[in-house]
């Protein structure tokens, strides 16, 4: 604060003073990135690699149980190139461990031929290790019943198969579905042609039969229909007679037999076509 004087009167001034500025502090310099030093590089960094599992060990193959295993399933002799193709082992090595199992009584040795030079090997059933826990009987009966109704299932399954496979396929069976489609296009178009070309006259036609005769109209009464039944079996019998008669005649004169005869006509006899005379109706 300033004191001054003007005019004989004093007077303050109050004269304030603006603090001098602060100076500013520069920030402390970056560090400076270190050097790598020339010729050598920075070293990679290696990735963890995981533990590669150890190797299964091949579990080493006992030949001699092999043996006594093949010979207790076997239930019966075995020499020793069949328990050679059993256990696919060399038979040289068969023969030294069989006997090995002969002198510890596992299995027994039986001399066969007629001077005794082959041998055949079984199970000791008398050994500890061979013995077999006793079966209940009732078990192998349920295991026979099962047996037996498993075996009637598989037969009626073997008989539906051969059922289906006797049926015909899907693309025979198209087949046939397009060939008789074919046919009934066939049909209809020569009823739908014959339509087209039939006289007006056609319908009057009708009413009568081959000959010019015309159709009468069935009997209501039951009596008079089984008449008319009669009438028509009488001379279908007739006009059968003729016909029996006239195929005699031409067999005799072509020195034939009837049934030849008919052949070479073309004629078809009622039974061959399977059709039965009607009994005559008692009135």
């Amino acid at each position: 604060v300033t004191t001054v004087s003007v005019g004989g009167d004093s007077t303050d001034v109050v004269k304030m003073t603006e603090a001098p500025p602060t100076p500013e502090v520069p920030p402390p310099p970056a560090a400076a990135p270190k050097k790598e030093a020339k010729g050598k590089a920075a070293p990679p960094v290696k990735e963890a690699k995981p533990e590669a599992a150890p190797p299964k060990k091949k579990k080493k193959v006992n030949t001699g149980e092999l043996i006594v295993e093949a010979i207790r399933r076997e239930c019966g002799p075995m020499n020793n190139t069949m328990i050679a193709e059993r256990t696919r082992a060399n038979k040289a090595v068969v023969d030294k461990l069989v006997q090995k199992f002969v002198e510890k009584h596992i299995i027994k040795k039986k001399k066969v031929g007629k001077e005794g030079t082959k041998a055949i090997y079984y199970a000791n059933q008398n050994h500890k290790d061979n013995k077999v826990e006793k079966v209940n009987v009732a078990d192998i009966d349920a295991l026979q019943a099962e047996f037996e109704k498993t075996s009637a299932e598989l037969n009626t399954i073997n008989v539906e198969i051969q059922s289906l496979k006797s049926q015909k396929k899907n693309s025979e069976l198209d087949d046939e579905i397009k060939a008789i489609q074919d046919v009934v296009i066939g049909l209809q178009g020569r009823v739908d042609l014959c339509k087209k070309n039939a006289s007006p006259s056609c319908a009057a036609k009708k009413k009568f039969l081959l000959g010019g005769k015309p159709r009468k109209e069935l009997p209501s009464d039951s009596k008079s229909l089984k008449s008319r039944i009669n009438n028509m079996r009488t001379e279908w019998v007739k006009r059968k007679a003729k016909c029996a008669e006239f195929i005699e005649m031409a067999a005799d004169g072509m020195d034939k037999k009837p049934k030849d005869v008919m052949k070479i006509m073309g004629v078809d006899s009622d039974e061959s076509e399977g059709v039965k005379m009607p009994e005559k109706y008692v009135l």
